[in-house]
C-alpha cells in the first residue's frame, strides 16, 4: 500500500465510482453526495474539481498505488478561511490514513492560500471523523445544525 494525494485525472473516475458508491460515505457527506454513485457522477466530479480554482480550491485525489480510494479538499470560503472536505473508500477506514492526508493537505492549504484558519464540520453522528481531526491538530470550536465545528490555525503546534 502505497497512499498519496495528487490530481483528479479522468482514468480515475471507475476506481472513483466504485469506492464513492457507499451509502455510510453518502450519509456523512454533505453538497448533495449521491448514492448510489455511479460512473457519470464520477466523471462530472472529476470535471468539476478540474474547474477549480487552484488560487482558491485545493480538490485532490487519495491514492492507493496510484488507484484513487478517496478524496479530500480545501475550499477557501473569505475571511482568511478555508474549508477542509474528504472522505476515504470502506476499506480503507481505520488505518490511520485519513489523519496522515488531512495533515497533508492543511499543511499545503496554509502554504498555497492567504489564510489563517481551516475548518471542518462533520456531523454530530460521525465520532470517525471528528477523531481524525483531532488527531490532526484540529480543535472542537462549538455546534452548527446537526454538525460539530472544528478549527485548525495556522499556527498550530
Amino acid at each position: 500500500m502505497h497512499i498519496d494525494l495528487r490530481p483528479w485525472e479522468e482514468q480515475d473516475a471507475p476506481s472513483l465510482a466504485f469506492f464513492a458508491n457507499e451509502p455510510l460515505i453518502a450519509k456523512n457527506l454533505r453538497a448533495g453526495f449521491p448514492s448510489p454513485y455511479g460512473l457519470e457522477d464520477a466523471k462530472a466530479y472529476i470535471a468539476f474539481c478540474h474547474q477549480q480554482d487552484p488560487t482558491e480550491n485545493l480538490c485532490l485525489a487519495i491514492t492507493d498505488d496510484d488507484c484513487a480510494v478517496g478524496s479530500i479538499g480545501v475550499f477557501c470560503r473569505g475571511e482568511r478561511k478555508a474549508e477542509l472536505g474528504y472522505w476515504l473508500g470502506k476499506p480503507y477506514w481505520g488505518k490511520g490514513i485519513m489523519t496522515k492526508m488531512v495533515i497533508e493537505i492543511c499543511d499545503m492549504a496554509f502554504q498555497i492560500f492567504p489564510i489563517d484558519e481551516i475548518f471542518a464540520e462533520p456531523y454530530e453522528w460521525n465520532a470517525a471523523s471528528q477523531r481524525v481531526l483531532e488527531k490532526a491538530g484540529f480543535v472542537y470550536s462549538g455546534e452548527k445544525e446537526k454538525s460539530r465545528v472544528y478549527t485548525l490555525g495556522r499556527g498550530r503546534g
